[in-house]
């Protein structure tokens, strides 16, 4: 009797070890589930963190790139229109110098064909109704001053004209009509600019320009 009472003892000893036992490895069981599950909570929570944190950045690189792409257009697009601008200025500017250079030399020319018309003597008439018109105004004495090489073309056309005298000085080729208040310019390349600045729109229009 006593036996069977040491044998029940013992069965429910190892009975209550068993679920015991049981009972810790059904406890480490969830530990460890409950472990992974915050595991797997922590790593998914870290990798969506991180997702988040590149589509940031990229999408900070992509402003940032855009802005640069912008603005480096805005550059090239100023840049652009300041050469342009540079280059029609250089471009009026060397059109403005052709321009003036063929002025120039056009009332060079001018300038030499009416000193060879006063050697043909195809001026005189001009020269004379010239002096006597400006003499009958001023009604006093004057003086044609032009320069030694062309004093005897000068004296031959004026040599009958009243209250007239034939004067040398170093002056360029043509006269000038002096006397004591005032003086009357002559000179071939005054007359020759003359010219050219009346007609300068029909002259700048032959040569191919819509502006003077």
């Amino acid at each position: 009797m006593e036996r069977k009472r040491q044998d029940i003892a013992i069965d429910k000893t190892r009975f209550i070890y068993r679920s015991m036992k049981k009972g810790i490895e059904d406890l480490e069981k969830k530990i460890i589930n409950k472990a992974n599950e915050e595991a797997e909570l922590v790593v998914s929570r870290a990798k969506k963190a991180r997702l988040r944190i590149l589509k940031g950045a990229k999408e900070e690189a992509k402003e940032i790139e855009e802005e640069a792409k912008k603005k480096g257009e805005e550059f090239f697009e100023k840049e652009k229109r300041r050469i342009i601008s540079e280059k029609r200025i250089d471009e009026k500017k060397e059109i403005l110098s052709v321009r003036q250079k063929v002025l120039d030399q056009l009332a060079l020319d001018m300038e030499q064909c009416l000193l060879e018309m006063l050697k043909r003597e195809e001026m005189s008439e001009w020269i004379k109704s010239k002096c006597e018109e400006i003499i009958d105004k001023e009604r006093e004495k004057m003086v044609l001053v032009t320069r030694e090489k062309d004093k005897e073309i000068y004296e031959k056309i004026v040599k009958k004209i009243h209250n007239l005298m034939v004067g040398v000085e170093p002056i360029e080729t043509g006269f000038l009509l002096r006397c004591e208040e005032c003086e009357y310019d002559f000179r071939f390349n005054v007359i020759s600019q003359n010219v050219i600045h009346r007609n300068r729109k029909i002259i700048v229009s032959m040569l191919g320009e819509n502006s003077g």
